[in-house]
């Protein structure tokens, strides 16, 4: 299984960027955001083990959504899931997310299975962005 994960947090105070690939349960993180302090651009790089049993679980929910949702404003959170599995390519992409819920509830299923590429994402980033004490 090879996927690729894609997010931004917006206009935000952090700017917080981030790229997952996986690859055969091997797990390759790029990331950058903005600080208060010196240096003000970060860069963090991370190398582990993903866990692809638990997605391959909720990987299902994909298939309710259609490939696109854009909100209509600018500045908003984005986020890219590609997976491929065998001969099979699955590509989601939510724009605005938070926004879009109530309109396309099926997006909840989209954020079911971010969840799981998120929490191994936040796991590996440093403690600086686990708060908000610094902003």
């Amino acid at each position: 299984m090879r996927i690729e994960a894609l997010y931004f947090d917006g206009f935000t105070g952090r700017l917080l960027k981030w790229q997952l690939e996986v690859n055969n349960g091997k797990a390759c993180l790029e990331a950058g955001w903005l600080r208060c302090a010196k240096p003000f651009r970060t860069r963090f790089d991370a190398r582990f083990d993903f866990d692809e049993q638990t997605f391959r679980r909720v990987l299902p929910l994909l298939s309710s959504l259609n490939e696109s949702y854009m909100a209509p404003w600018d500045d908003l959170e984005a986020r890219r899931l590609i997976v491929a599995d065998g001969d099979s390519t699955i590509c989601r992409s939510v724009y605005g997310a938070w926004f879009l819920r109530r309109e396309f509830p099926e997006i909840e299923n989209f954020l079911t299975v971010w969840r799981v590429l998120e929490t191994a994402v936040m796991a590996q980033l440093p403690e600086e962005l686990q708060s908000d004490e610094d902003w």
